[in-house]
């Protein structure tokens, strides 16, 4: 049997620059099993059709996200034209929550899986070899019968993470990516309003109305046995990290244990992780010093609000003060931090969207235009819930094609978001610009982070001065917009509050924050970006290592 897995991206909206982690790991499962999978990651507008035609999968699977669910159903309406009887199985978190509407708008789909992939997609092979007598005992899965879509019982939650293969690294090695993604758990502690985790890693046995989201790790050993492995075989130094939060399932030991295993082994690595801002409460000097000694160059933390309203909203387990105390901790010791935030909510107030402004700007983080950030709903999460039964949501809006279909408490902040959207999300030129400008704030600025440590590691000081120039040169634009974007959104929200003028909004952004200033800032980005990866390969062709 000839089975692809394929990783989708959308060009304009996500980036190809981390293994797709979740088919990785279903791809070595399956071929612990003795089937042989082919794994491709591609942009869509870069795919090789013919070469999958030529190849003719008799199963392809590909894992869904909201920003790549077109591209996903025109694939598969475009390949069963030519392959008609090929099945098409679709999972991830996406996949999960909107299974009905995914097989209801695209015929071309067969097949969602629910939940874990491993299992149930080594199944439905068996299955589709005759080896599995009646798909309506694959739990996880949904899919037609009969004109009509069909549920199977949820499945059970892998219970040892150590017990799976380490996942395929083809991505990886095809795409000549430089950062290794792990994953070392599934579920999380926390229960944040927004998040849809409860319903991909939710134990079937939980309440229907209080799903859980059981957490699972992976051992110490297993996680640094993988970074290993992925360095001494493809000389790959540079880790992205993930899981909900890397201290669960709580306090600090798992993490000091990670750190020394890491120091132990001598080695010159890099990596991000993902942590609460509460973290910072346990986080001791000593820990601290372990972390960084081990190769922690990078945070990312979701800190999502600054004021007390918006926290409890969401649901969040961090205070205010947790989230400057992280952002000090971390910065003191020179370790990048980057944030998530959900500056407007259906529950917004202007006394929360000022405060909000403040705290972006005296961290000098509203140069990422993170103050245009909003919260963006999916189906069954508690916050969805909330927003229909307080009468919010916006009854002509289908929440799985709209996660932003909602309507604001205090309508004028409505006229706001109206006037935000016209601007910069739905003009496409002007979207582009914006999505490029946070690269370096998500991305670049993580990278040069790791190449930080190891030109320190190899002793090259003349690459480290080029880098810690690049960072400076960076933060400089980002500062100069972290001044300009504030006092435009200040000026936008006191007309919003006070008297909306539409002309009037429209001035204050062509003079402070027009398209033109826009791109001549990403140009400048850009171009600090290229001329300093030429002057690295120009001062020795051998740093071609730092060149992400």
């Amino acid at each position: 049997m000839k089975i692809l897995l394929l990783a989708l991206y959308d060009k304009e909206t996500m980036l190809l620059n981390h293994d797709e982690i979740g088919i990785a790991s279903i791809a070595s499962y399956i071929r612990e099993n003795g089937y042989s999978i082919k794994l491709m990651g591609s942009y869509i507008d870069q795919l090789n059709f013919d070469a999958i035609l030529e190849y003719a999968p008799q199963v392809i699977g590909m894992s869904v996200y909201r920003d790549s669910k077109d591209p996903v159903c025109d694939f598969s309406i475009k390949v069963k034209k030519v392959l008609p009887n090929v099945k098409i199985i679709c999972g991830g978190a996406f996949a999960t929550i909107y299974a009905t509407d995914l097989l209801t708008q695209c015929n071309g789909i067969d097949y969602i899986v629910r939940g874990e992939g491993e299992q149930v997609f080594l199944e439905l092979l068996r299955f589709f070899e005759k080896k599995h007598c009646n798909v309506y005992d694959i739990h996880g899965l949904t899919y037609r019968h009969l004109d009509q879509i069909c549920h199977n019982e949820q499945q059970e939650p892998i219970q040892s993470l150590d017990s799976l293969p380490p996942p395929s690294r083809d991505i990886l090695i095809d795409n000549k990516l430089n950062i290794a993604t792990i994953s070392t758990s599934r579920g999380c502690y926390g229960n944040c309003s927004f998040c849809e985790s409860p319903f991909y890693w939710s134990n079937p046995k939980a309440n229907k109305e209080k799903k859980t989201c059981r957490w699972r790790g992976k051992s110490v050993d297993n996680i640094c046995a993988e970074m290993m492995h992925i360095e001494e075989r493809y000389g790959i130094k540079k880790f992205y990290i993930i899981s909900n939060s890397f201290e669960d399932p709580g306090g600090t030991t798992n993490i000091e244990n990670f750190a020394d295993r890491i120091i132990e082994q001598k080695r010159h690595i890099s990596y991000q992780i993902n942590l609460r801002p509460a973290f910072y409460r346990s986080c001791t000097d000593g820990l601290l010093d372990k972390l960084k000694t081990s190769g922690l160059c990078s945070v990312f933390t979701g800190i999502e609000a600054a004021n007390i309203d918006d926290l409890r909203l969401y649901n969040k387990m961090n205070t205010c003060e947790d989230n400057e105390k992280f952002i000090e901790l971390f910065r003191t010791h020179d370790i990048n931090t980057c944030i998530g935030f959900i500056n407007i909510n259906p529950y917004s107030t202007f006394k929360s969207l000022h405060t909000n402004l403040r705290f972006l700007h005296k961290y000098h983080l509203a140069g990422f235009f993170l103050m245009l950030s909003r919260l963006r709903v999916e189906k069954g999460t508690r916050i969805y819930r909330k927003i229909v039964d307080d009468g919010l949501w916006i009854e002509s809006r289908n929440i799985y094609t709209d996660s932003l279909g909602y309507r604001h408490v205090d309508e004028r902040i409505d006229k706001l978001v109206k006037f935000l959207n016209n601007y910069f999300y739905d003009d496409l030129h002007t979207s582009k610009l914006m999505y490029r400008i946070r690269y370096y704030d998500r991305y670049f600025l993580m990278y040069l982070s790791y190449d930080k440590r190891l030109a320190t590691l190899r002793k090259e000081m003349d690459a480290l001065d080029l880098i810690n120039v690049c960072e400076s040169e960076i933060n400089r634009v980002f500062l100069s917009l972290n001044e300009t974007a504030t006092t435009w959104f200040e000026k936008v929200l006191n007309l919003a509050e006070n008297c909306w003028d539409q002309k009037e909004a429209e001035h204050l952004t062509e003079t402070l924050l027009s398209k033109n200033y826009l791109s001549a800032a990403e140009k400048e980005l850009s171009l600090i970006k290229g001329k300093h990866y030429r002057t690295l390969l120009k001062a020795n062709a051998s740093y071609a290592y730092y060149v992400t």
